[in-house]
């Protein structure tokens, strides 16, 4: 989803992430590669894409991240952006699961296995951290809608930027929950 292209007619939908007919736009499998090559990142360090690599988008910034978190925890990625950087797009992504439960017919004393589909909440922030005493959040995330959290900005300027997911309480499942983080952008 961050590799997509956008069409000029994109616009997420309202309280949704995602634009209702094409998602996260059309599929490019080169700007996808590119994340892939740019990979993988981990919280709390550096994210990996500050700097070109051996691909032919010189102007590529971008990377990926496969991760879990605990109810009320976060990951927090870094990077920063030396020139301007167009078409951003950040993905989150997580599983919804589906967990067991038996029904019995009262009736006839049968047993019927019925699959419960749930998914936690994950929340998507983009923050400007060029003075940490004062974040600026330029850019938030936080469908309960979907199993996904999507952020596009046309343009950000220079300066030091991380991308924070959040995790939302989940009584019903304290254990880990994986996400994958993907994100792209050009800098010119």
């Amino acid at each position: 989803m961050a590799g997509a292209t956008k069409t000029d007619y994109w616009k997420p939908a309202k309280d949704k992430p995602l634009d209702e007919m094409v998602g996260a736009g059309m599929l490019n499998f080169d700007r996808t590669l590119a994340i892939r090559e740019h990979g993988p990142a981990t919280p709390d360090s550096p994210a990996p894409g500050n700097a070109p690599g051996n691909n032919s988008e010189e102007n590529f910034r971008g990377g990926w991240s496969y991760n879990a978190l605990t109810p009320l925890s976060n990951a927090v990625y870094a990077f920063e952006l030396d020139k301007p950087a167009s078409d951003v797009n950040v993905a989150l992504a997580y599983h919804r699961r589906v967990d067991p439960a038996e029904l019995r017919n009262l009736r006839t004393g049968q047993r019927t296995w019925l699959g419960l589909p749930y998914a936690t909440r994950f929340r998507l922030e983009l923050v400007k951290i060029d003075d940490p005493a004062n974040p600026v959040v330029l850019a938030t995330s936080d469908s309960d809608v979907d199993n996904v959290q999507y952020i596009h900005l046309p343009t950000l300027a220079p300066g030091r930027y991380s991308l924070a997911v959040f995790r939302y309480a989940d009584p019903g499942h304290p254990e880990p929950w994986d996400y994958a983080l993907a994100w792209r952008m050009d800098v010119q």
